[in-house]
C-alpha cells in the first residue's frame, strides 16, 4: 500500500506541474543606427509585459555608428511576441532585432 500510495502521489505532482506556468528564457538582440540606443524605452516595453531582463550586453561599432544591446530574458511561455516585436520597431532608430533561445543558468 506504501508503494501504491506514493505512485498516486507522484502522478499527482506529475499533473499539477502541468497547470503551472512555464518560464521561457530567451536571447534578444537590438542593433540602433546611433551610438546612444534607446535602452530605457526597451526596458520599459518589457517591463510592460512582464519580462524580467537578468542581463545585458552593450556593443558599440564607432565605425557604422551602431550600437547593439544583447538582453537575456526571462518571461512566461504565453508572451505576444508578434506584438512586442512591433512595439519595439517603433522605438529609436532600430536596424535589426534577433530574438532567440536562450540558455538557462
Amino acid at each position: 500500500t506504501c508503494m501504491f500510495l506514493s505512485l498516486v502521489v507522484l502522478y499527482g505532482f506529475r499533473q499539477i506541474k502541468r497547470l503551472l506556468p512555464k518560464d521561457e528564457h530567451t536571447l534578444l538582440t537590438l542593433v540602433f543606427d546611433q551610438t546612444q540606443g534607446p535602452l530605457e524605452q526597451i526596458k520599459a516595453i518589457l517591463t510592460s509585459h512582464k519580462i524580467f531582463i537578468n542581463f545585458i550586453n552593450y556593443y558599440l561599432d564607432q565605425k557604422q555608428s551602431t550600437v547593439t544591446y544583447k538582453l537575456r530574458l526571462q518571461s512566461r511561455v504565453d508572451i505576444p511576441w508578434g506584438h512586442l516585436v512591433h512595439e519595439m520597431k517603433e522605438v529609436g532608430e532600430l536596424r535589426g532585432i534577433r530574438w532567440e533561445e536562450g540558455t538557462v543558468l
